[in-house]
């Protein structure tokens, strides 16, 4: 009887999820083997990630800023259009970059990757290239170590034309509120999240602002990186105060490293998380598609699985109601159900 009910369940969750393109690889002759991808209007931008060794950091990572190519898959008439090169945005080592979309535009801002919080650059895709913005200055935080890195999430938020950042610089989680206006580009440090706010070592992988509320979703480091989905960090930016609340709601995502694959705030103010990676061992992962809403983001905030799964690991964005993923065998769509 437990496993019958299991699988009613289990099968309340499943929903058909639509073939509607060709995989990149049919516009795109060489494609990188990762993308990042974002959705805004109509269209699902995809942009080659290429890697780039950090000798004397000993690291390296995959970024767009690198110079590669972005070609957008039009949800209006389910077609890939004419993808785009474009040259590195920059040559130095020390450097990382975050990509958001903001006013239904996408941006890139550079940053530095080793060593201090600073900004190096912000750029705005036109459809066919990088256009550079005048970004006012920020000063440099250095890092309590040169050899510390800076990671950094852009929060989802309601507001067409401003967001917050979270930096992580070291084990230090870091607050800067980004503005864009007239064609320039500001960032203004809020506040860092006292040591005691979350667990000891947190890092931030996720945010969402609502209200007069930034909710700061982390990992911590143990048997590898995991993500805590029993608690989030919660920072009021106007009182630059920060405190830890629990999740209480079980079940809740099985997600390891660093969450979810794709986040997005629903126009009824419920935050969206969809498909991980299921820690195995110690460094190993599985991945699974479920689809999950954080809700009260005001109150006390609770987990909800939504209807629907993404069936294949790939590139997710989420929004206009639907689910996308698109993996090597192509684009797939699949409604968002909410309740």
């Amino acid at each position: 009887m437990v496993i019958w009910a299991t699988k009613r369940v289990m099968q309340s969750y499943e929903m058909a999820c639509e073939k509607i393109g060709e995989p990149v690889k049919s516009v795109v002759a060489e494609p990188n083997d990762y993308h990042q991808a974002l959705l805004t209007g109509d269209r699902v931008w995809m942009f080659g990630r290429a890697f780039v060794n950090q000798p004397s950091h000993n690291w390296g990572h995959r970024i767009v800023s690198a110079g590669t190519y972005g070609v957008a898959f039009n949800l209006g008439n389910n077609k890939w259009e004419e993808p785009h090169k474009f040259p590195a945005l920059s040559n130095e080592e020390n450097i990382s970059e975050i990509l958001f979309v903001l006013n239904k535009s996408i941006y890139l801002l550079l940053f530095t990757a080793f060593g201090e919080l600073s900004m190096k650059s912000v750029h705005k895709w036109t459809g066919s290239g990088w256009e550079s913005l005048k970004l006012e200055s920020f000063q440099a935080m250095p890092a309590s170590d040169p050899s510390e890195r800076v990671t950094m999430v852009v929060a989802e938020g309601p507001h067409e034309g401003s967001t917050y950042l979270v930096s992580n610089v070291g084990h230090k989680i870091r607050v800067a509120h980004l503005k864009v206006s007239d064609g320039s580009v500001s960032v203004t440090h809020v506040v860092d999240v006292p040591e005691g706010s979350g667990q000891m070592g947190a890092q931030a992988v996720s945010a969402v602002e609502a209200g007069d509320r930034l909710l700061i979703g982390y990992g911590v480091h143990g048997c590898g990186f995991r993500w805590d989905n029993s608690h989030v960090i919660v920072c009021d930016p106007n009182k630059k105060t920060c405190e830890t609340v629990q999740i209480p709601s079980e079940p809740a995502p099985r997600w390891g490293f660093d969450g979810a694959r794709a986040h997005y705030l629903s126009p009824s103010g419920v935050w969206i998380h969809a498909a991980g990676t299921v820690p195995q061992g110690m460094h190993g992962g599985s991945f699974e598609g479920s689809i999950w809403a954080l809700t009260n983001l005001s109150s006390t905030p609770a987990w909800r699985q939504l209807e629907g799964s993404i069936p294949t690991d790939g590139d997710v964005v989420i929004g206009n109601g639907r689910v996308i993923n698109i993996d090597k065998d192509g684009v797939h769509s699949q409604p968002l159900k909410e309740n």
